[in-house]
């Protein structure tokens, strides 16, 4: 009969100080009874990198992003998709769908300062003034009159100009859904993205 004794405190952490820290992390997400031994032993780490939305430990990364769902069969925007392909959007966004750099230049106890100077964060020009709506509204204009410039468009080129139109509706959408009190088309998922060394990715989605 196999003695089925849990390890004590002391072995737990003799164990983990070999283990592979990805397994470590996967490990001590489902099994609480070992988080107390695994915060006080240290992990050996080979390869630590990281950027903006996500780090690498060893060969395995760990990305975090902003995936949307839209609603009610409403078609999802190309860029949209190219993001949530890409595991989310770096940035968090607020109730009218507006990318949320409030706390980009905040730091708190236990942050790690990833700032540069080039980022969205300290530009002092603010790209969500409604003053930009009729500037966004005539270039929508344009790109809805832009067909008339072509006798017979081909297929390519009215899909090409359908999906820049459906992208720029989606620039707008966030100014409506202020101004006007209009719901976002889409529902917001905080994506967890893992991807081992071999390729295979593990997501999981907080709503």
């Amino acid at each position: 009969m196999m003695n089925s004794r849990p390890l004590s405190y002391y072995s737990s952490k003799s164990v983990l100080k070999h283990m592979d820290p990805n397994k470590r992390f996967l490990l001590a997400s489902r099994c609480p009874s070992i988080r107390t031994a695994d915060r006080a032993t240290p992990l050996n780490i080979d390869i630590f990198d990281y950027s903006e939305n996500a780090f690498q430990v060893n060969h395995t990364e760990y990305k975090i992003g902003i995936y949307k769902k839209y609603l009610n069969g409403a078609e999802t925007p190309r860029e949209a998709r190219r993001d949530n392909a890409r595991g989310g959007t770096y940035y968090d966004l607020d109730q009218y769908g507006f990318d949320d750099l409030s706390g980009e230049n905040t730091l708190t106890p236990g942050d790690v300062d990833l700032r540069r100077p080039n980022d969205r964060g300290w530009s002092s020009i603010n790209m969500q003034d409604d003053d930009q709506i009729s500037e966004f509204e005539e270039q929508l204009a344009e790109l809805r009159s832009s067909l008339e410039l072509f006798k017979e468009p081909t297929k390519a080129i009215k899909e090409d100009v359908d999906t820049i139109i459906k992208n720029q509706m989606a620039r707008l959408q966030p100014f409506y859904s202020r101004r006007d009190g209009l719901p976002v088309p889409f529902e917001r998922f905080i994506q967890l993205t893992i991807t081992s060394r071999n390729g295979e990715s593990y997501i999981e989605r907080l709503y």
